[in-house]
């Protein structure tokens, strides 16, 4: 576990721009250290029956997650579908890009 991946914790206040879409760029984030992971066959096929397409896991320390409901990756932005804590010291955030299905393209 090397957390070399640099993701941003952001809260959802998106207020939506003249065309009617989320304004995620203004959004304030805190830029955290975090482990990508895989999901899992069954995480995946478990977030698929509820119409979910599971597209990514980030592992984060516990003191760095403060219940946000948005990451920010390598220019994406993801919904926090189910956050989940794996040890003492260790939060599992498994999240969609749904938004992008739902809104169209964000920033």
């Amino acid at each position: 576990m090397y957390f070399s991946d640099e993701i941003e914790l952001l809260e959802e206040t998106i207020s939506p721009t003249a065309a009617g879409q989320p304004d995620a760029a203004a959004l304030p984030g805190r830029t955290v250290w975090a482990n990508r992971k895989q999901a899992t066959a069954s995480e995946y096929y478990k977030a698929a029956a509820v119409g979910k397409k599971l597209t990514a896991v980030f592992e984060v320390h516990t003191e760095d997650y403060a219940g946000e409901t948005l990451v920010r990756y390598a220019g994406r932005l993801y919904d926090v579908e189910r956050s989940y804590q794996t040890k003492p010291s260790l939060v599992e955030l498994s999240c969609t890009d749904a938004r992008r299905d739902k809104e169209g393209p964000v920033a």
